[in-house]
């Protein structure tokens, strides 16, 4: 992500790096099922989808070039396999 932050017009600003970071921190809040996505699995995926939609909607002007692949794949098969394992344990 940081060499996609690089090549982009919000280039080496802040603000473009304070988004990753969100995005980053969530992810690794829906995998280790931590606070927010404790619940079953299909709450925790559609809290996940809608916790990205508001930070890109919050970060509109720096997520321009990355919003259009907010309807794809958000969920690689390892963040599946870590949560998949956790969810058991937090409902």
């Amino acid at each position: 992500m940081d060499s996609f932050l690089n090549q982009t017009s919000f280039g080496t600003g802040y603000a473009g790096k304070d988004v990753v970071e969100s995005i980053k921190t969530i992810t690794w809040r829906y995998v280790c099922c931590a606070e927010q996505f404790q619940g079953d699995d299909a709450s925790a995926r559609n809290d996940f989808r809608q916790t990205l939609k508001l930070i890109a909607e919050q970060n509109r002007e720096v997520c321009q070039a990355l919003t259009v692949h907010l309807d794809g794949q958000q969920f690689t098969s390892e963040m599946e396999q870590m949560a998949s394992g956790l969810y058991d344990g937090c409902i």
